[in-house]
């Protein structure tokens, strides 16, 4: 498994449980509350009404697709531009070197 894959892993898990503490005070993006509408989806919730994403009134039905895709594409944006770093910092260490 490539490494930008298991560090976008990593930070879904840590930004999934940050929020999941954090409950209404997470601001803009609440990942935990993206999750548990997700799983409403699909089971028979509470039908607790959550804002999970800011302007999600203004969204309406898109709302739970947008905070899905930013819930999978910012972890991977985050950990592709580390990977991408620590190989331009590896490269020049390895040019250094010789």
């Amino acid at each position: 498994m490539p490494k930008f894959i298991v560090f976008a892993l990593l930070f879904l898990i840590i930004q999934i449980a940050v929020d999941a503490y954090m409950g209404d005070a997470a601001g803009y993006f609440n990942a935990w509350y993206v999750v548990l509408s997700l799983v409403e989806v699909f089971t028979e919730g509470s039908g607790a009404q959550r804002n999970f994403i800011m302007g999600q009134a203004e969204l309406g039905l898109i709302a739970l697709p947008t905070a899905l895709l930013l819930l999978i594409a910012l972890p991977l944006l985050f950990s592709s531009i580390i990977e991408a770093v620590n190989k331009k910092i590896t490269r020049q260490l390895q040019r250094q070197g010789r």
